[in-house]
C-alpha cells in the first residue's frame, strides 16, 4: 500500500480584527509550500527539448548533417536522377499551386510579363509560349503523383519540360537602373539559343508606336523605310500616323535600338 505523500507544510500566523474592534491574532495554522515549489521548479535546469526517436535536436541535426553529405554524393554520380530532382521542385514551384518545400535548394519564380507590359499577351512569342505551357498542364498529375510521373517520361520529353521551366523563370526586363549585370547575362542566353528577334518582333501599334511621339514616329519610318515615306506622313493627326508607319515598317525587318544586338565577340585565338 502506497503512503500519502504529503506537500512540505508552513506555519503562519492570522491576524485580524473582531466584530467588537479587538485585534486577535491565531498562531500556528499550517499551508502547502506552494510557493516554495514554484520557486524550486523555476530555479531547476531546463530539460532541452527532445523530438524524434528519442534524440535531442544537437543530435538529430549532426545526423542529418551525415545523411545529407551521403545524399549529395549519390546524387552527383546519378544525372538522370538528379534532373527528375531539379523537374520535381520546377514543376511544383511553376505549374502547382499552393506551398511547394523542397529539400533541393533551388528557387523557381515565373516572371509576370503583363506586369510590365498590356500588350506583349498578344505577341506572336508569348502565345505560343502559353499554347506550350497549356499543354503540359493538362498532362501533369496532382502533386504526390508528381515524383512517379516525371521519372517515367522520355528522356527527350524530361529534357523539353526542363526547358520549358527554365524558360518560365527567364527576366530579360528593363530595370530603373538602365543596364545590369543581368541584362548582360540575357545577351550571352540570346547568343547561346540563337535568338532572331526579327522572327518574333514587328513595329506594331500597341506595343511601339501608339507610345511614340509624333516625331519619334517620323524618325522611326525615316529610318526604316525612307526620308520619302516619313515626309508624306508630316501633317497628320499622330492616330493616322501611326497606322500608315505600321504598314510601312511591316516587313522592313526595322529594330529600335534596344533591341538591336552587336555581333558577339570572337573566342581569343590561341
Amino acid at each position: 500500500m502506497r503512503s500519502a505523500i504529503r506537500s512540505p507544510q508552513i506555519a503562519v500566523d492570522v491576524v485580524s480584527l473582531g466584530t467588537d474592534g479587538a485585534l486577535k491574532i491565531v498562531r500556528g495554522l499550517l499551508r502547502p509550500d506552494t510557493v516554495g515549489r514554484t520557486a524550486a521548479n523555476e530555479s531547476a535546469p531546463v530539460k532541452k527539448r527532445i523530438r524524434g526517436n528519442g534524440y535531442a535536436e544537437t543530435v538529430l541535426l549532426e545526423l542529418s548533417a551525415e545523411r545529407t553529405a551521403a545524399l549529395r554524393e549519390v546524387l552527383a554520380a546519378k544525372p538522370e536522377t538528379a534532373l527528375t530532382a531539379l523537374l520535381h521542385v520546377l514543376v511544383g514551384r511553376l505549374f502547382c499551386s499552393g506551398p511547394s518545400e523542397s529539400c533541393i535548394g533551388i528557387a523557381a519564380t515565373a516572371v509576370a510579363l503583363d506586369r510590365a507590359s498590356e500588350a506583349v499577351g498578344k505577341s506572336k512569342a508569348a502565345q505560343a509560349f502559353q499554347a506550350r505551357h497549356a499543354l503540359w498542364s493538362e498532362r501533369l498529375p496532382e502533386r504526390d503523383q508528381l515524383w512517379a510521373w516525371l521519372g517515367q517520361l522520355k528522356p527527350a520529353e524530361r529534357l523539353d519540360l526542363l526547358a520549358h521551366c527554365v524558360a518560365t523563370t527567364v527576366n530579360a526586363l528593363h530595370g530603373p537602373m538602365g543596364r545590369s549585370a543581368r541584362l548582360e547575362d540575357a545577351d550571352a542566353l540570346a547568343d547561346a539559343a540563337g535568338l532572331d528577334i526579327r522572327e518574333w518582333w514587328r513595329p506594331k501599334r500597341a506595343a511601339f508606336l501608339d507610345r511614340l511621339t509624333k516625331d519619334e514616329i517620323l524618325a522611326v519610318v525615316s529610318e526604316g523605310a525612307s526620308p520619302q515615306e516619313a515626309k508624306r506622313l508630316e501633317g497628320l493627326k499622330k492616330d493616322r500616323m501611326a497606322k500608315k508607319a505600321e504598314a510601312l515598317l511591316a516587313d522592313s525587318g526595322w529594330l529600335p535600338a534596344p533591341l538591336k544586338r552587336a555581333a558577339p565577340a570572337e573566342a581569343p585565338t590561341s
